[in-house]
This record gives C-alpha cells, structure tokens and sequence, in this order.
C-alpha cells in the first residue's frame, strides 16, 4: 500500500474516529463533561425539546408565543379587575377623560354625586336623538371614551317601532361621532331593564331585551365595544326603585365598574392585538 492510498483511507476515518471519541466523553467519563450540573435526564429533556422545536412550523411557534402573551394580559387584566371590586381601587378615580351622554338615569352619575356634569350631558326623557344636540360640547371637551347610555324612552316613546330600526339609528349615530370625534372611542351600554309595575304605563318596555340582542350584535359586526350590564341588573332588582325604572344610589358603583371595566377590557385588547402584530 503507498503513502497517498493510505493518506486517503486516513482521512475518511478521521470523522469515524471523532465520533467514536465523541461517545466516549460522553458516555465513559461523564464527570468532566463541560457542563457537570447537567444530568442525564436534563440532558434528554433537551434534546427532546429541541426535537419537538424542530417538528414545529413558524406558524406554531408564533401561536405558542401569542397564546403566552396572551395569558399574562388575562392574568394581569383579572388582578386589575379584583382590585376594583373589592374596593382597593375607587373606580371613580379612573373615570377622567371621558364624556358620558343618557336620560334620567344617567343623570343619577351626577345626582348622587358620583360624577361631575362636566362631563355627563343627560336629559331627562332624552333618546339618542339628543346626542346631536350636545356635539358641539363633545368636540370642545375632546374625549378619548364617550359612553352613550339611553335606551329607556327609545324604547318607550316608539321612535323605533323594531330593533333594526334602533339599531339603524344607532349607526348614525355612531358614524356622527366618529366624523366629529375621529380619535374618541364610543361604548355602547345596553339599556337598563324595566321591571314591575313599570309594564304598567309602558308595556313596549317589555321588548327591552330584544333591543339589546339587536345592539349587541351590531356592535360586535362592527367592533363597537358593548357594555352589558344586564346581569348586574337582574342580580340586583333590590336596587331599582318603586317605579321599576330607576335606579337607587347603591346601584351607580356597580354600573360605573360594568363601564370603566370594558374601557380597560378593550385597552387590554389592543395590547393584545399589539403584542401579536410585533
């Protein structure tokens, strides 16, 4: 055999004889490996993950990673929202740069002390036509959140004989809002139930419900956020007062969280959809 034959097979050994070297390092004398604190299951562990890494497209991984941001705003928006109802933080304290527009009930914001009328432009016996009324006052102000809260004498008075005509009222006013008020973002309350013996005097106030399925869906085809206070409602009918319409002092806290909370509810949204977007 001469030189160069036996130069060549060397060489096509080396990587065999590397290898062999190799396992032996790390399987014959584990105690002076690089990394001692690494034992043999960590050690599997990764190589599995690397693996399970490899079999995952970038798609996979970017929803892994959006699922995770994901649960940390939940939690974060969850430990925001304790605080507020257990009373740590006053929820008053958080409504500042806002405009809030409605009938007589809204009016209890500021009847009872809650809100300042500043900022609350409620009527009694108003309906959404009435928000036209206050524009000029809305662009003055410049809001960053407008609430719209009727819904009682929409209903009651017979304007909109159906729901999609409410809800095609509902529309406009929204597009008026946001051609004047372009950087405001506008949540929509659903209406305040009536209960006995309002039915009495206003038997079109049973169809309440209704309404609000009609604007519930409407704000959620168009990404107009939607404040449901209907539950609160319900669990609280020792907060209405003899009329069946109107609410007691007690009531406005509850409602006041219900509005601030989807304010921060949609802030934690865009944070979301921020995140994903990066």
């Amino acid at each position: 055999m001469n030189s160069r034959t036996w130069g060549c097979k060397a060489l096509t050994l080396l990587p065999l004889v590397f290898f062999l070297l190799l396992i032996l390092w790390i399987f014959v004398f584990p105690s002076k490996r690089s990394v001692p604190d690494a034992t043999d299951a960590q050690v599997a562990s990764g190589v599995e993950w690397l693996r399970q890494q490899e079999a995952n497209s970038p798609a996979d991984v970017e929803a892994k990673l959006k699922a995770i941001r994901q649960a940390e705003l939940d939690e974060k928006r969850d430990e925001w929202l304790a605080k507020l109802r257990s009373g740590e933080i006053s929820v008053w304290s958080l409504f500042d740069d806002y405009a809030m527009l409605g009938d007589s009930r809204t009016m209890g914001f500021t009847y009872y002390g809650y809100l300042t009328s500043d900022r609350v432009f409620a009527d009694s016996g108003a309906t959404i036509e009435k928000v036209a009324d206050h524009l000029d006052e809305l662009i003055e102000l410049n809001p960053s959140s407008i609430f719209l809260t009727y819904g009682i004498n929409d209903v009651g008075i017979g304007y909109w004989p159906t729901p999609e005509d409410y809800v095609n009222k509902m529309s406009d006013t929204l597009d008026l809002l946001k051609e004047n008020l372009p950087d405001a973002t506008v949540y929509v309350c659903s209406i305040i139930p009536a209960i006995d013996p309002a039915f009495e005097r206003g038997p079109a106030w049973r169809k309440i419900p209704d309404y609000n399925d009609a604007v519930r869906a409407f704000c959620e085809e168009n990404g107009t956020p939607y404040v449901d206070i209907t539950q609160i409602c319900e669990e609280h009918t020792d907060l209405y007062q003899a009329d069946g319409v109107h609410m007691m002092s007690e009531f406005y806290p509850l409602w006041g969280i219900e509005l601030i909370s989807e304010v921060y509810n949609y802030v934690f949204v865009l944070e979301s959809t921020d995140s994903a977007a990066e």
